[in-house]
């Protein structure tokens, strides 16, 4: 078994946008889990517009086991996990949401069971009872276009451990997704089943186009297999636009319907192929500028 060490410090990092009313109850709720615990609270403001920031500011001044960045703007929850991840202190490093969703009470089983040798510990939502065939769609299309295996349910809810946390931090990543990264990593590894927690207060700022960005990042982020699957819609609207042309040509009648609706199919598979290909042109485009993933304007240490 790997030794761990016998005081570690755990550093808890979050991302949180416009959750002011969540702020308090995760913290308390953090604390409670990790009785005795040498803890670091990080929690990463991600451009808010409510009084996230403020209520950080007098959290922060009331408990030295609380730290916060504030980027200047919103650069997503990907950025944001980053950012903690480029700032956290702990011997290990455990990423949740703010909001409840993820429960603190698992806490302990994760220290456990990074204390048992893993390197990282990640969990799986068992409960997605109303967007389950979506997820399992997602998760299907992920393992058949990429090139690394991600658990069906998987969160940015785990464990990570200091070894792992550095060789996150010096990957050149630009266009980041947490899950396939870290199941691309290898290591030893946990996994824990949980069921989400009810949110405490406010409504989701995570948005559908936030998602779908998401889950594009992911498909086009762990190999070329999208530009291999590509081909076969345009190799399938060419046969089928040739059969349709010589139909028309044979069978007597107006043809001009046919020949449209050949022209029409071709031309949409022609731009979905060019879509999904633009989608890899883009993340060469934001990987080739070599931009910072995320700017800090404030810590709690005082502005940047």
């Amino acid at each position: 078994m790997i030794a761990r060490p016998p005081d570690p410090l755990v550093s808890v990092v979050t991302p949180a946008r416009d959750e002011a009313g969540n702020l308090a109850p995760f913290c308390d709720a953090v604390r409670a889990a990790l009785p005795g615990v040498r803890l670091e609270l990080l929690v990463v403001d991600d451009g808010s517009r409510d009084a996230t920031l403020a209520t950080l500011r007098a959290l922060a001044a009331q408990a030295p086991d609380l730290r916060y960045l504030s980027l200047s703007r919103s650069f997503g929850q990907q950025a944001a996990l980053k950012a903690g991840l480029d700032h956290a202190r702990g011997d290990c490093v455990i990423t949740l949401d703010v909001d409840g969703e993820h429960p603190a009470a698992l806490l302990p089983e994760l220290l456990a069971r990074w204390q048992a040798g893993a390197a990282v510990v990640r969990t799986r939502r068992v409960d997605r009872a109303g967007r389950r065939w979506v997820a399992r769609a997602y998760y299907r299309l992920l393992r058949a276009l990429g090139d690394v295996q991600v658990a069906p349910g998987a969160a940015d809810f785990r464990l990570l451990d200091r070894a792992v946390v550095e060789i996150l931090r010096g990957l050149p990543e630009r266009d980041l997704f947490w899950r396939g990264l870290v199941a691309w990593l290898g290591f030893p590894q946990a996994e824990v089943a949980y069921a989400a927690g009810a949110r405490r207060w406010g409504v989701p700022s995570y948005r559908l186009r936030d998602r779908l960005r998401l889950a594009a990042s992911g498909v086009t982020g762990f190999g070329t297999g999208g530009l291999r699957w590509a081909a076969w819609p345009g190799a399938l609207a060419v046969a089928g636009a040739l059969g349709v042309a010589a139909w028309a040509a044979l069978t007597p009648g107006p043809g001009w319907r046919w020949v449209l609706a050949a022209v029409l199919g071709l031309g949409g598979l022609q731009l979905l192929v060019l879509a999904v290909m633009g989608l890899y042109v883009g993340r060469l485009l934001l990987q080739a500028k070599g931009r910072p993933v995320y700017l800090i304007q404030e810590t709690d240490e005082g502005p940047r």
